[in-house]
């Protein structure tokens, strides 16, 4: 499970080379390109990570780990789980996983990257473990690589709309800014929306449902339900007032627009 540099590929391969019956290592499906040539992704993609530090890590853990099972050091299971959550944890949305946005919903406009309808698939972290018990001394498993992603494939719009179902708040009101000014105006907290978000996530699992039972039993309603309940009781939703940055984005894209169209709108005339 903690896999994150490559030197523990080195390290696992050097521990355990021929003293373990079955290796199970836990990937991502970030080892691969975003944009996809070809949907829905499955695991005969070729190894394309963006430029993003992990996920370039973690094909490189791969590769290396594939090597020691070719020289026979032990059968090899790698698990690529898409996003992973667990009632203790925190929602994305368009500008990572701070709470802010979510808090914003009781009364305010989300920020939402493009138009919001890039796929996106989530898969609570009690389905994704009964992915690895099931792989567990599963000799049909052995030297083969399974997707752990969700079931249900929803765009962002849908997923805000659900958090703040989840909130008790109305419907929000979505204010959709392209990826490319967003990146722009907070590079940061923008970074995983213009090199993850903005492309669909959908992920073929029909491998995984075949040789491990592998199924999605906590619908994204019910697990982010969980979540707010979680976040709640420990008093971890921030206040989305403090974010001022968000307060004054929104308002420069309300502003610029308006401007845009009352300089366009009459050359159409």
């Amino acid at each position: 499970m903690v896999n994150y540099q490559p030197e523990d590929a080195l390290s696992l391969s050097r521990a355990f080379a021929g003293r373990v019956g079955q290796m199970i290592v836990c990937s991502t499906v970030d080892v691969y390109a975003h944009p996809a040539e070809r949907l829905p992704i499955t695991e005969n993609e070729p190894y394309v990570p963006t430029s993003w530090d992990y996920s370039t890590k973690k094909a490189i853990i791969e590769k290396t780990l594939l090597q020691a099972q070719e020289r026979g050091d032990f059968p090899l299971t790698i698990l690529r789980p898409a996003h992973t959550y667990n009632d203790g944890g925190a929602l994305l949305h368009s500008l990572g996983g701070s709470t802010t946005c979510w808090t914003a919903c009781k009364g305010k406009p989300i920020i939402t990257h493009g138009d919001g309808t890039s796929l996106w698939v989530s898969c609570h972290a009690a389905d994704v473990a009964r992915g690895f018990a099931a792989a567990a001394g599963n000799e049909v498993a052995f030297n083969k690589t399974y997707h752990l992603p969700g079931d249900e494939w929803l765009t962002w719009n849908r997923i805000h709309g659900i958090v703040a179902d989840a909130l008790g708040a109305p419907k929000p009101t979505l204010v959709h800014i392209p990826t490319d000014l967003l990146a722009r105006a907070l590079p940061k907290r923008s970074y995983i929306s213009r090199i993850n978000f903005q492309y669909h996530n959908i992920y073929d699992s029909t491998a995984a449902k075949r040789d491990l039972g592998f199924e999605c039993g906590i619908p994204f309603a019910q697990g982010a339900k969980r979540v707010v309940s979680a976040l709640d009781a420990d008093n971890r939703i921030e206040n989305s007032d403090n974010d001022l940055a968000y307060d004054r984005l929104i308002a420069a894209w309300e502003r610029l627009s308006l401007e845009l169209a009352s300089e366009i709108s009459p050359l159409e005339a």
